[in-house]
């Protein structure tokens, strides 16, 4: 008698798509970003066209200041007073733009349903597709779904569906040729896919921060125009490169972020339908040599690599040094403004000034525990359950270049000597390597809690994954703040207002963000 051959347990796949995901914060940073750099251009006109007015306001209060009898902080206080005005008009510039950022974001999302029905020709289901249009509507009730989407048909080149819309009337188009074929499994497997970009806010996310860039990119040039027209020219060298760097890395971390969500609607499909049929049609797509430039402009990843996260879920869940880097750079590019804005509003309570670089890293705070907070504890919780190894080094060290090239890349420091504005090179690395060491500890942590997390519910769980990141962000970063000689910030007028008198701000020197 022979005993049979042990058969090879099916692995069981990790559903990973219920767990929170981190790049929906990224999102949000990175339209937050773009809100501020909204921020700079408003300041910058406002130092073209009403420049010499807040000179003329600074010098006068500085005169009052420094013939005001007392201390220091009493001439401090007298000088934070008497610039309040100005500040507001400053501050009125700032705000503006950032709002027509807003506003035209908000236009695009609106604007461009109807635009792309009318230039590719898009057509409602005709009567003969009312099975397709059935079996369709079933599945999105499978998606749980609070509203089936509006199914259109779309040209006959068209290879694949997609989808569009706005919140509360998402559509998708489906090519005319699969329609007779919308019972098989392929077919199917493609409609949960986009269905899956509907139930995970895709759609909305992704035209949001793309109409931010629309309307940040031409508003970009204003400061350029009014400077020309003025004549005072002198800080466009160093204007024109941060807003090419921070364009081209707005356009790149957007796409990087279409591409993850390419994964998370991949692995819903394929939970929801099985991952032979998806498997198959992503081995049917024509393979094509791109270089890296195109791979990182790309709105979809690799097919190769969409079969490889298909085959092993926890490979979606994994950090890499990119996710590092842009998250840091965009919190280092975002932490002067905010700073700088909380500064100008508390203009004049010399107490509440002291308190700015606290609240300002708390606030940055909140949204780098949604993104690495998240991330790294869904990380150790996916490690955890697949019996795998944790490693953040490469999100580490991605942290710490990140956060250097944003202090340097920041609009903040526009006019100003030394590297991004500090008269020793070497204090770039402090913020830089507090961030990194906070997410060393954030992941020793998530690994502690991944083995605890039985007993914590679902909310309790990423609750404290966020103010893991928050808290360890905020403490360093306030403590950093306090002593930090910025003085080009928003409110720089009084954005030194607590650290130490000689690095007051010069009355020729405007605020530059």
């Amino acid at each position: 008698m022979t005993a049979d051959a042990p058969t090879r347990p099916e692995r069981v796949p990790l559903r990973v798509t219920g767990l929170p995901r981190s790049t929906t914060t990224q999102f949000v940073l990175l339209v937050v970003s773009i809100l501020a750099a909204g921020l700079f251009v408003g300041t910058a006109v406002h130092n073209s066209v009403a420049g010499a007015a807040w000179d003329a306001a600074y010098a006068r209060c500085a005169a009052a200041s420094t013939a005001q009898q007392g201390g220091p902080e009493q001439q401090w206080a007298v000088l934070l007073a008497c610039v309040q005005p100005a500040e507001a008009v400053r501050v009125t510039y700032a705000l503006g733009a950032a709002v027509l950022v807003a506003i035209g974001a908000i236009a695009v999302v609106i604007a461009t349903p109807p635009l792309l029905i009318r230039r590719r020709k898009l057509r409602p289901l005709a009567d003969r597709h009312a099975d397709a249009l059935t079996r369709m509507t079933a599945l999105a009730w499978q998606a749980r779904l609070r509203r089936a989407p509006e199914f259109l048909r779309g040209p006959s080149t068209l290879r694949e569906p997609f989808c569009f819309g706005r919140p509360g009337r998402y559509r998708i188009v489906v090519p005319t040729k699969l329609l007779s074929r919308s019972e098989e499994p392929d077919v199917e497997s493609m409609i949960r896919h986009e269905l899956a970009h509907i139930a995970h806010g895709d759609v909305v996310l992704s035209w949001l921060a793309r109409g931010a860039w629309y309307a940040l990119a031409p508003a970009l040039l204003l400061p350029i125009v009014a400077a020309a027209v003025v004549g005072e020219v002198d800080a466009l060298p160093s204007y024109l490169w941060r807003a090419v760097v921070v364009g081209a890395v707005v356009v790149l971390v957007q796409r990087r972020l279409l591409r993850a969500r390419e994964h998370d609607a991949d692995l819903a499909a394929a939970w929801a339908g099985g991952t032979g049929a998806l498997l198959g049609v992503l081995s049917r797509v024509p393979r094509t040599r791109r270089g890296m430039l195109q791979r990182l402009a790309g709105h979809h990843p690799d097919p190769v690599l969409r079969i490889a996260v298909l085959d092993r879920p926890e490979k979606a869940v994994e950090t890499s040094f990119a996710d590092g880097v842009v998250t840091a750079f965009l919190a280092a590019l975002l932490l002067p403004v905010v700073n700088g804005l909380l500064v100008t509003i508390v203009l004049g309570d010399v107490g509440l000034t002291a308190w700015v670089p606290v609240i300002s890293a708390a606030l940055i705070g909140v949204l780098l525990g949604g993104t690495i907070g998240i991330a790294v504890w869904r990380q150790a919780l996916v490690a955890r359950a697949a019996g795998t190894a944790l490693h953040t080094g490469p999100l580490g060290a991605g942290v710490l270049l990140g956060a250097i090239m944003g202090q340097v890349v920041s609009f903040a420091g526009i006019g100003l000597d030394g590297v991004a504005g500090y008269r020793d090179p070497w204090t770039v690395l402090v913020l830089a390597v507090l961030l990194a060491s906070a997410t060393a500890l954030v992941a020793a942590l998530g690994s502690i809690g991944a083995d605890s997390a039985a007993r914590f519910g679902p909310r309790a769980f990423w609750l404290v994954a966020t103010a893991s990141q928050r808290s360890c962000s905020a403490s360093r970063r306030g403590w950093r703040g306090s002593c930090r000689p910025r003085s080009t910030s928003v409110g720089a007028s009084s954005g030194c207002s607590w650290s130490s008198t000689r690095w007051r701000p010069r009355p020729s020197r405007r605020p530059a963000c």
